[in-house]
């Protein structure tokens, strides 16, 4: 009997070791995440940079309404928190935010300003992976970029990106990154090269979901220049912006792949050809539409001379100059345009010469269940 007993009071003993050893591995595991807190005075931090300093992984830095200090990078994996985008500002720098290269960083609730650097005036994402949301980006100036440079994998949500200016991208520049704008807005930048709401270079990928690029300036590509890149437009909108030179709403260059999906693009200017969009590459639309854009020599709603396919797709109400009023397609060195309507509508386009609503000059257009109607002067000139 005694020995049982021992028998169950070692039992026993056991239980309670391993329980107690439980409790100290848990103990010993990660730190919950913390929140440090900035303000301008009262807080532990009243600057960005120290909290960041002081900041682990995994944390949160809540920044309170004021002007704070930019000019500082990110190296670490946590959030920035402002108390709104009218409320939270981070200025000056060069550029303002840096997010360094293999971290996840996201900022909300601020406006970052006041920035200059030769990529990326406002915010430079060096290859992290970078979320901004509800957050503005304006008054910032870059070689590239003059609001952001993105050279990783970055999500717009809900903010808006304005004001800005740059040589190359005045509002971003995507440096073979991968760029995803969700409910934002991209508008009133300027590039003096091109691109000057967006640039999205060689090999990168952009994606505008429910989102605005308007009223930016560029030589090539007033709202977005796309230089051998992805670039997927999906009920979006990009309108009133302006090229010095070709492509007011969207330039597609040779290698470069634009498909609109249920968008549209609209009362965009070109100096000289292609008002809404100018094509080199391969561009579809898919349920979209181009109307109402101007350009001063030919190609009002689309100079292409590359490969165009419309489908379930409207051109309506563009002008030019002299050729092409909706849709002037063309020879450009050894490309030659192709266009393919099926179940799409040119109507009501004008040209100062001829070909108000298609102008082929050399290339191939093929209809298919489409209608060419209503253009002035003619419908399709060598269709």
């Amino acid at each position: 009997m005694r020995r049982y007993r021992l028998l169950v009071r070692g039992k026993r003993a056991g239980a309670v070791a391993f329980a107690l050893t439980a409790l100290l591995l848990a103990g010993a595991g990660p730190a919950s995440a913390a929140t440090l807190k900035v303000c301008p005075s009262g807080c532990p931090f009243s600057t960005i940079a120290a909290a960041l300093a002081a900041a682990a992984d995994g944390d949160t830095i809540k920044i309170a309404a004021g002007t704070y200090a930019g000019g500082f990078t990110i190296a670490k994996n946590v959030s920035l928190r402002g108390a709104g985008a009218g409320l939270t500002t981070i200025s000056g720098g060069g550029p303002v935010v840096a997010v360094a290269f293999g971290v996840s960083v996201k900022i909300e609730r601020v406006t970052v300003t006041g920035g200059f650097a030769g990529f990326g005036g406002g915010i430079v994402n060096g290859g992290g992976t970078l979320t901004l949301e509800e957050s503005t980006v304006s008054g910032n100036t870059a070689g590239g970029g003059g609001g952001i440079g993105n050279g990783g994998t970055l999500t717009l949500r809900k903010s808006t990106v304005s004001g800005n200016s740059a040589t190359f991208g005045g509002g971003i520049f995507n440096n073979s990154g991968t760029l995803t704008l969700e409910e934002s807005t991209v508008s009133g930048n300027t590039a003096t090269d091109g691109g000057g709401g967006i640039w999205n270079h060689f090999d990168s990928t952009l994606t505008l979901e429910e989102s605005t690029v308007s009223n930016n300036t560029g030589g090539l590509g007033g709202g977005i220049r796309n230089v051998t890149g992805t670039v997927t437009v999906s009920e979006s909108t990009v309108s009133g912006n302006t090229a010095t030179r070709s492509g007011g709403g969207v330039f597609n260059e040779t290698g470069g792949t634009v498909t609109l999906k249920e968008s549209t693009v609209s009362g965009n200017t070109a100096t000289v050809s292609g008002g809404g969009i100018s094509n080199t590459g391969t561009l579809t639309l898919d349920e979209s539409t181009v109307t109402n854009n101007t350009s001063g020599e030919r190609g009002g709603g689309i100079a292409n001379a590359g490969t165009l396919t419309l489908i379930r797709s409207t051109v309506q109400g563009n002008s030019t100059g002299t050729i092409g009023g909706g849709i002037l397609n063309t020879v450009f060195g050894t490309l030659t345009g192709t266009v393919t309507l099926t179940e799409s509508t040119v109507t009501k386009n004008s040209a100062g010469t001829d070909g108000g609503g298609i102008y082929n000059d050399g290339g191939s257009v093929t209809l298919s269940n489409s209608k060419v109607i209503k253009n002035n002067p003619n419908d399709c000139v060598n269709c």
